[in-house]
């Protein structure tokens, strides 16, 4: 698309949000939106299935309620290729509440500070991706891809990241309390000074992560792999699970 008609296309989206008898939702499904330049434009609850978003500039905007997952009408056989992809794409700030991001390309993105609550980010690809202080609480991270990534000093209360791969990943300071880490891979994990009280991280693999000062009050470490983990200085009140040989 040409800025010329993206441009069309957000001006009728902002007056379909303020009035839907004056304007159209937009529907960008599978468009070439690559380094555009969409910084605080409102693109809540507009169709971006499938979309071409790689490196686009989309600090501050707002994305609630946005479809930015695979099309519901592409067969199995596509779906991978109709995902949209907002590889390295800058959502500094952006508001993603709500927003649909189900096997997303978020491969290095920048999601510092995002809004991410209520977010399905299930089965997607956030390899390397920044997303220290961000808000993630009551988000879906099922089996989502999160090697590398940065989420230090964000906020994942109670979200769900069951089998999700944190391998290496760094989560100083993250919250992680009453999250769902059931099957999680975090080993290698930077998990200083994380609050993980009363997580579920059964069955979780954390060979050598680092979970200096951490807290794990009432954690659930059921069948977790601890092997070269390092809990110096970490609360382990009324922790379920912990083998008694593990030094902390």
């Amino acid at each position: 698309m040409t800025r010329d008609e993206i441009q069309r296309v957000v001006e009728r989206h902002q007056a379909w949000l303020k009035n839907p008898e004056l304007g159209e939702r937009a529907n960008l499904r599978g468009a070439d939106l690559a380094e555009a330049e969409l910084a605080g434009v409102n693109l809540s609850k507009a169709d971006l299935c499938g979309a071409n978003l790689s490196k686009a500039k989309l600090q501050g905007s707002d994305l609630r309620a946005v479809n930015l997952s695979i099309c519901a009408d592409t067969t199995e056989a596509d779906a991978l290729g109709t995902s949209v992809n907002l590889n390295r794409a800058d959502l500094t700030g952006a508001d993603l509440t709500h927003a649909k991001l189900t096997n997303a390309h978020l491969s290095e993105a920048l999601l510092v500070d995002a809004k991410l609550s209520f977010a399905d980010l299930s089965w997607a690809n956030l390899t390397g991706a920044d997303l220290s202080g961000a808000m993630l609480s009551r988000a879906y991270l099922i089996r989502t891809d999160l090697r590398g990534a940065n989420l230090s000093g964000a906020d994942v209360m109670r979200g769900n990241l069951r089998g999700a791969n944190l391998r290496r990943a760094k989560l100083v300071r993250t919250n992680f309390s009453r999250a769902n880490l059931g099957g999680a891979n975090l080993s290698g994990a930077d998990l200083r000074d994380a609050d993980l009280t009363d997580a579920d991280l059964t069955a979780a693999d954390l060979t050598g992560a680092l979970l200096v000062r951490a807290k794990l009050n009432y954690a659930d470490l059921t069948g977790a792999n601890l092997t070269g983990a390092d809990l110096t200085g970490a609360s382990l009140g009324w922790v379920k699970g912990l083998k008694p040989h593990v030094s902390h």
